[in-house]
């Protein structure tokens, strides 16, 4: 067994980050800590970078390092000299108490001795949970682990229930599903203080299960066979005896959770109330924005620009007030459509404000670039004033009791909004609004559930127009091509100078193609990767370049970062104002922090911010959807076969403006050609809009009526 003495930096992926004199992977304990708090670990190496805990504590003699901690921003109107008070005042209460150290102090011990000092309250129960807290998790894992709980597991119910979490567990075992406990641990719970397998906390946590399952697959709803099969799968913990999935079925009927919808493609639909209840409101919201028609004062197309039939179109869509949709693949000119629309908008509306957004900061660059600056977007949550106001819980400022202004609204790639967000923003958008949603519906959809612009087509509920004709390089480009191969389902992709297709061999060889490639382009190029884990997955290759570039240069207190790397962030800062997605480039290393130029601006991030963040040379298809570059390096190869189908080319492909170069494997390729799409998504928002007895029937013929008058 050997001992770390070291500092908290955050929780990642079931592990903790550790700083030492560098920084270590701690696995065994995940918890969520205040960054910097003085730690003690005992484990071992289970490798050169990773360290097992068996146990852990706070270092309550490293007095340095606390003084430090407690100046934090954390900690409300703390400088040095109170800080080194309030480390003086907790040592005497533990000697007060005849207690080893103050980390054994109760929460109750902590708020009374702090209260002598008359800090500001906040700062007192902050400094009383953490101390405490720690201790209390330590506790709590002893109990559960007895019913296969895991030290996340402990400090998922702490975060929730602090000190008493065991004796609510106890009492009502399965409101630990909702902490992330597994239905396994809360069964064990439940069956020893004798709950019966129908007990009406276990249904909902079943039907909690259920929702979370979907929404992981993308969908809303399920089909009766697939969701009793699903019900029977998870219930079946080999505590209670086994019960068939139709009787789960019937009994969440009966518990109202869940509610069942017919459908003319599926049959009879499953879905678990909330996701129903999301449905039923985006399309109450659609109506009422697009049924509050008024004429914008548009009456033909006047601009320099010279359309064709299907964009002149698209263009007449802002005659009206009320929800249009533009769709159309890469070449044939939406963000073309989308500047005239603004400029026509702007002519004819007066003053009304123009709002322009994306799902992340990348689409949201990306349309920014392309209207060369003119245009500011943002992403939806920035528009929308997402916040945080405690654990896991985001609310808009912009909503329906508190709308934004009336104005144009153009909503960019929109196949990557899920349900959920196109709500919210939909709640916050006013009647006499003009709401135009664009994107590609053959590309890669929200990883949320949902799949919005796809439904909203289908209902034809909506003025809706379909660009075709390919502009880009008087439609010669190998890009566009294959993106049409790829779509129309041809099963072949052709080659030329600027689309390479390469079949290195094995692993090893397909990373020595990726580094020549990186090489010839001097690193200004994008890598796309179909996972983040594996050889040629995100991780990996990011470690490879990031090693290679350390050589010789100068890291950013030993964060991993260097001058000119690229980042992006992966963690919402509402107060640093930068979001999950957000992607930069280190302009400056100083002493206290760096300079990040992101598309917005520059701003400056301190060492925890960068421990928010990752490094980008290479990232997932999915990550890199509603960007480009100029150059782009795919690598698909056969480790994650569940990751090769054609919308996920498709996307990869039309992520580069000149020069595709596929590193690949014949099957890899073939497999992503063949397959139809990604595992199917059920929803019924289509069917739903479709049966809405107040919707108006509403084509693109009304635009094409508007252009010809």
């Amino acid at each position: 067994m050997e001992t770390i003495r070291g500092t908290f930096i955050r929780s990642d992926d079931h592990s903790i980050l550790i700083k030492t004199a560098y920084i270590i992977r701690c696995v065994g304990m995940a918890i969520d800590l205040i960054p910097y708090t003085p730690l003690i670990i005992t484990g071992e190496y289970t490798s050169p970078a990773v360290f097992k805990i068996q146990s852990l504590s706070l270092d309550t003699d490293n007095k340095e390092d606390f003084i430090r901690l407690f100046q934090r921003r954390n900690f409300q109107k703390v400088g040095k000299v109170r800080a080194t008070q309030i480390y003086n005042q907790l040592v005497y209460t533990a000697e007060k108490y005849d207690i080893h150290d103050f980390s054994y102090l109760s929460y109750e011990q902590i708020s009374e001795s702090l209260g002598e000092l008359k800090l500001v309250p906040e700062t007192t129960e902050r400094i009383a949970i953490l101390i405490s807290g720690l201790q209390h998790r330590c506790e709590l894992y002893d109990k559960v682990k007895d019913y296969g709980g895991t030290f996340a597991d402990a400090d998922a119910l702490y975060q929730k229930y602090q000190g008493g979490a065991f004796d609510i567990l106890l009492q009502t075992p399965y409101q630990g599903v909702g902490c992330g406990l597994s239905l396994k641990i809360c069964d064990k719970i439940a069956k020893q203080a004798e709950f019966h397998p129908f007990d009406p906390g276990r249904l909902k946590a079943i039907a909690q299960i259920l929702q979370k399952e979907l929404e992981q697959a993308g969908s809303c709803c399920v089909t009766t066979d697939k969701c009793a099969r699903l019900l029977e799968k998870i219930a079946d913990t080999k505590t209670f005896n086994i019960i068939s999935g139709y009787t789960l079925l019937l009994s969440l009927l009966e518990d109202k959770t869940i509610i069942l919808q017919q459908n003319p493609q599926y049959g009879t639909l499953v879905y678990p109330r909330g996701l129903y209840s999301i449905e039923k409101q985006i399309a109450s919201e659609l109506l009422r924005i697009d049924n509050h028609t008024e004429f914008t004062g548009f009456q033909q197309y006047s601009g320099s620009w010279a359309p064709d039939n299907d964009q002149l179109r698209a263009i007449c869509l802002v005659r009206t007030t009320g929800v249009k949709i533009v769709t159309g693949g890469p070449g044939t000119g939406k963000t073309s459509v989308i500047h005239e629309i603004i400029r026509e908008y702007q002519k004819h509306a007066g003053n009304l404000p123009v709002f322009l957004c994306a799902p992340t900061g990348a689409a949201a660059a990306r349309i920014t670039q392309a209207l060369h600056g003119e245009y500011t977007a943002k992403t939806i949550h920035k528009l929308l004033d997402i916040r945080k106001f405690g654990q896991d819980d985001y609310h808009p400022m912009f909503n329906k009791k508190r709308q934004l202004a009336k104005g144009l609204y153009v909503v960019d790639e929109m196949s990557m909004v899920g349900e959920a967000l196109f709500l919210q923003l939909l709640q916050a958008i006013p009647e006499g609004s003009v709401l135009i949603l664009t994107g590609d519906v053959d590309q890669l959809q929200s990883v949320t559930s949902g799949t919005v612009l796809k439904d909203l087509i289908t209902s034809k509920k909506f003025a809706t127009v379909r660009l075709t004709q390919i502009h880009r390089q008087n439609g010669e480009s190998t890009i566009v091509t294959n993106y049409r191969h790829v779509r129309d389902n041809d099963g072949f992709l052709e080659t030329s100078r600027h689309f390479t297709i390469d079949y290195p061999g094995d692993q090893d060889l397909m990373m020595q193609k990726v580094a020549e490639y990186y090489q010839l382009y001097k690193g200004q190029c994008q890598i796309l990767t179909l996972t983040r884990k594996g050889k040629l997955g995100k991780n990996n290759i990011d470690l490879l370049i990031t090693s290679a570039k350390a050589v010789n240069s100068t890291q950013y207190k030993r964060t991993g970062y260097y001058l000119g790397d690229h980042i992006m962030m992966t963690v919402n800062d509402y107060d640093k104002g930068y979001y999950n997605g957000d992607a930069g480039v280190i302009t400056q290393i100083r002493d206290n922090d760096v300079a990040v130029q992101f598309y917005e601006g520059s701003l400056n991030l301190t060492e925890d911010d960068l421990f928010k963040a990752e490094h980008a040379w290479s990232c997932t298809v999915h990550k890199a959807q509603g960007n480009e570059y100029d150059n782009v390096i795919i690598v698909a190869d056969d480790e994650y076969s569940n990751m090769l189908f054609r919308s996920i080319l498709l996307t990869a492909i039309t992520r580069a403006r000149k020069n595709v170069h596929l590193i690949t494997t014949h099957n890899a390729l073939s497999r992503c050609l063949a397959s139809d799409n990604e595992e199917l998504r059920v929803t019924g928002l289509a069917q739903i809009l479709q049966e809405a007895t107040n919707a108006k029937t509403t084509d693109s013929t009304n635009c094409r009526l508007y252009c010809e008058a």
